[in-house]
């Protein structure tokens, strides 16, 4: 196991939102594009924002839709203007 993935390595995971752009449904796959929208604190009190886009693949099972698969890919920071 990946060290990082241990138990007393856990932190609670700050409040996000999700906007979903996209939904491509084919029979009982579905695929989601959307970005997720978190703030985490920063050392010195501030925060900062940061937005991830998501690809979600998701299988229906009966009548559950099932997460089959997650890409995350983080949006850079935008640079502040000098």
């Amino acid at each position: 196991m990946l060290g990082f993935y241990a138990a007393d390595k856990a932190t609670p995971a700050p409040p996000m939102s999700l906007a979903t752009q996209d939904v491509r449904r084919y029979g009982d796959t579905a695929i989601v594009i959307g970005s997720v929208d978190y703030t985490i604190p920063t050392p010195t009190g501030g925060t900062v924002k940061h937005t991830v886009r998501v690809t979600y693949v998701e299988r229906r099972i009966g009548t559950r839709w099932l997460m089959a698969s997650a890409q995350y890919t983080g949006v850079p920071l935008a640079k502040p203007p000098q």
